[in-house]
């Protein structure tokens, strides 16, 4: 039996990793357990990296030998799906999978050892320890001139929106838009045009991995910053995005953490009403995606 420790296996890109990070700092903190990280699957992933490091986070990451306990042998492998049909989160050996994209409530009664496998994507997994959060996700840690420029110039603004377009995969990738597809430019007019009208004289503050594409759909909006950003530094633009006062997000997990970590009792965020496409929708339910103060339009 392994310590009583709280592991977590970070997948997917910067944004999921947070979701798994905040639900197993919650879960370390209420049980007085230390946390270690699993980034296996991020070394063995072609395309996403371990991003948190960028953060200085002074959490361990674990050994092979540290999670072989919670290792499934063959049998298993072959009953997870019919216990997942099930909805079961428990399985053997403290290996805990997410039963359901909402937001499973047994989750914050686990005792250690546990390894926490899934993306857990609702803050009432780690809402009560937001000010933490936030604070360790402020800025990166070494951060760079220029991203000490770019926060310098959206800090001299008098108000400022975020705006996230993503296009990329979610356009071309034929799995991330058969899952989510790309919101809507009446989403993103609409959205802007509604903030726009609450701040007048905001400046619309972009960030997309097509800036021309989203800078020419947002023609409309007099005052217009582009962040020109380097898709090797994610936590740079993520922590620009958190800057403003703000925000009109995209489908996404990184944009919902741009809105999330902003620290402001009166920002607004927007968020696409549709998080996920339609066919996706009828098998999973995304109302705790949204926290009780957004704003979700169609």
């Amino acid at each position: 039996m392994p310590e009583r420790v709280v592991f977590v296996r970070l997948k997917g890109g910067l944004g999921n990793q947070l979701f798994q990070f905040a639900t197993a700092y919650a879960l370390a903190r209420r049980t007085g357990c230390p946390l270690k990280l699993e980034i296996e699957y991020c070394r063995r992933d072609p395309i996403r990296e371990y991003e948190l490091g960028a953060f200085g986070l002074d959490v361990p990451l674990a050994s092979a030998s540290d999670v072989e306990h919670f290792a499934l042998d063959q049998n298993w492998r072959r009953a997870l799906g019919r216990k997942l049909a099930k909805r079961q989160t428990f399985l053997r050996k403290g290996h805990i999978v997410e039963p359901h994209f909402h937001f499973a409530p047994e989750v914050l009664q686990l005792q250690p050892p546990v390894l926490l496998d899934g993306y857990w994507q609702s803050e009432r997994y780690f809402v009560e320890f937001a000010e933490d959060l936030r604070s360790m996700f402020a800025r990166p840690a070494e951060p760079s001139p220029d991203f000490l420029k770019k926060k310098a110039k959206i800090a001299g603004l008098t108000t400022t929106i975020s705006v996230h377009v993503r296009r990329g995969d979610y356009v071309t990738g034929k799995s991330a838009g058969k899952t989510a597809g790309s919101c809507t430019p009446e989403y993103y007019q609409r959205a802007v045009r509604h903030l726009l009208n609450a701040c007048p004289g905001a400046t619309c503050v972009i960030f997309s991995d097509e800036p021309d594409f989203a800078a020419d759909m947002l023609s409309f909006a007099k005052d217009r910053l582009v962040i020109d950003g380097d898709p090797a530094k994610p936590a740079d633009d993520l922590c620009l995005m958190a800057s403003c006062d703000h925000h009109v997000l995209a489908n996404s997990s990184f944009s919902w953490w741009g809105g999330w970590l902003n620290p402001q009792p009166g920002k607004c965020v927007i968020a696409p009403r549709r998080w996920f496409s339609r066919d996706y929708l009828f098998k999973h339910s995304s109302y705790d995606l949204y926290p009780d103060n957004w704003l979700a339009l169609g």
